[in-house]
């Protein structure tokens, strides 16, 4: 068997190594861009379902999310809601369990509280076990898919 080389050849050769070396590079920074996305745990659980299904296989949540800024009163409510599915939850509850798991609590928080648990049951994060009513809180727990 022959092998002929020559300068068009190699060149052509080259041009197309460079090419997909630019597509894979650009996956890879994809990659990145969506691992970061779910650690920071704001990836969207549909947009999460969905890539499990392609892959055939369930994503692990990392033991140890690396957070690049502070965490907002939001995000941690839904990361607590998320990981304690089976749980229930009051404002109030809420708010005890923010203190003692030391994310700082201020006067105002129940009432902040109460408005991420409302919003998270508005876009169908929560389900709503009991509506509130008066002076009795409304009850909320992770929606199981």
């Amino acid at each position: 068997m022959e092998i002929h080389l020559s300068k068009a050849f190699i060149s052509e050769f080259e041009s197309e190594v460079e090419k997909q070396y630019k597509k894979d590079k650009a996956t890879v920074g994809a990659m990145r861009a969506l691992l970061e996305t779910f650690e920071k745990g704001d990836l969207h659980p549909r947009l999460l379902e969905g890539i499990e299904a392609r892959l055939g296989s369930k994503i692990s949540r990392p033991i140890t999310p690396v957070r690049a800024r502070r965490q907002t009163l939001a995000s941690k409510v839904t990361e607590v809601c998320r990981d304690l599915p089976d749980r229930q939850w009051t404002a109030r509850e809420m708010v005890s369990h923010l203190g003692e798991a030391g994310f700082p609590v201020g006067e105002k928080t129940v009432a902040s509280v109460s408005g991420c648990l409302w919003k998270l049951a508005r876009d169908g994060e929560l389900e709503v076990v009991r509506r509130g009513a008066g002076n009795r809180p409304s009850v909320y727990r992770w929606k199981t898919r």
